[in-house]
């Protein structure tokens, strides 16, 4: 199997021949989100074969991609433990690393080939005690990449400024559920909260509230602490019951209100992406190649994960994982729809994050920006690494 090219090798392989240049823009192409690309530049060029100075990474011939190209191990910051969420992660590892302190260490492995990269990974999963991740990231430098909820990264910005390189899942699995007999017609909390009578456990200074009362679906009357007529869930924790139980409770993804972050970004202080940037050129790519993977060997990738759980004393439930995973499949949530979406972050979805938020912050009483200085500050928010041509075997 060929390497995965890199942006930097496929600049270096295009030599555009003088006054045959050809631009075609995609304006309007959709991302797997549903939100508009930015747009697509293409030119029209001839090519040749890299020069030896231009191999990076993923395009070295002796396997050990990662090798003098990353740190080792290079430091992964988790925002909770070794789980279901940790699937991409866990998909280039050996499971015959270490665990311990809140930390698995182990070989890193091609998410496909499962030959050695030259590396070694430290997923960190207990985070210091009072800290997010984005602080654990502005505090300590030897941890170079973390994974955080884009909404709770967004509330942090002004304190703890990060930057998104990668999405492995699309929408997170929150829900708001009530009884069906409520109202029968209704299919989601827009249909629901019209009728005062309607109640939601939760209070206005959180921000998932605060984004519900300033979009008008839910007021602060409704709100209640304690039982309630609606409340919220989460879907995976029992898909198949969810699944089976439909017809007597009825439920609406967040995502589908609008509150829509990505629930696992992977991002970086301002300081390691500029010490770190050829080694992040090079982990991208495979993070895209891992969430390929899950889908396309989902018992393989599971059953690695339960391995790796077993040496650092979690039990995991393979079969109720395996549920999971095909239930995150089915409704969208791995960030995995065609070859030129995988594990992608759209400056799009990162402006309505930060609009949902400046929604929220208004409704709780707290300033909020611009339009106009939210659309440029998710521009600034990203460095788009992803790759649009993958290495995929066919089925």
């Amino acid at each position: 199997m060929s390497q995965v090219p890199t942006r930097k090798w496929l600049r270096a392989a295009a030599a555009v021949t003088a006054g045959l240049v050809a631009l075609f823009a995609t304006a309007c192409t959709k991302s797997n989100d549903r939100q508009p690309n930015a747009v697509f530049v293409t030119t029209t060029a001839t090519t040749k074969p890299p020069s030896p100075d231009d191999l990076t990474a993923t395009t070295r011939p002796d396997g050990l991609m990662m090798q003098g190209v990353c740190p080792d191990p290079l430091v992964v910051q988790l925002d909770g433990p070794i789980d279901f969420w940790s699937l991409p992660w866990t998909a280039m590892m050996a499971i015959d690393g270490v665990g311990s302190g809140g930390a698995y260490s182990a070989q890193m492995v091609h998410p496909f080939t499962r030959t050695p990269t030259g590396i070694r990974i430290e997923l960190r999963y207990a985070l210091p005690a009072g800290k997010s991740v984005t602080q654990a990231l502005q505090d300590d430098p030897s941890v170079h990449i973390g994974v955080v909820a884009s909404d709770v990264a967004v509330g942090e910005h002004g304190q703890n400024p990060v930057t998104y390189l990668a999405a492995p899942w699309l929408h997170d699995d929150r829900i708001v559920d009530w009884d069906a007999g409520v109202n029968p017609e209704a299919q989601s909390l827009a249909d629901l909260s019209v009728d005062p009578k309607v109640t939601l456990n939760g209070s206005i200074e959180d921000p998932v509230i605060g984004y519900l009362v300033g979009t008008s679906l839910i007021t602060r009357a409704q709100l209640v602490n304690g039982p309630s007529v609606a409340q919220f869930d989460n879907f995976l924790a029992d898909p198949t019951g969810w699944l089976a139980n439909s017809s007597a409770r009825h439920w609406q993804f967040l995502a589908e209100t609008g509150w829509s972050p990505y629930p696992k970004a992977i991002v970086a202080t301002g300081l390691s992406m500029s010490i770190n940037r050829k080694c992040f050129e090079a982990l991208v790519p495979l993070i895209q190649r891992s969430v390929v993977e899950i889908e396309r060997e989902p018992e393989r990738m599971v059953a690695n994960l339960g391995q790796i759980a077993a040496r650092n004393g979690i039990s995991l439930d393979q079969t109720l994982t395996m549920a999971k995973l095909r239930a995150a499949i089915d409704n969208g949530l791995l960030n995995r729809v065609d070859n030129q979406t995988v594990a992608e972050v759209t400056s799009a979805r990162i402006e309505q994050a930060l609009r949902a938020d400046a929604t929220s912050r208004r409704a709780r009483g707290l300033g909020s920006g611009s339009v106009s200085k939210l659309r440029l500050q998710a521009k600034a928010m990203i460095v788009d690494l992803t790759i649009n041509e993958l290495d995929i075997p066919p089925e």
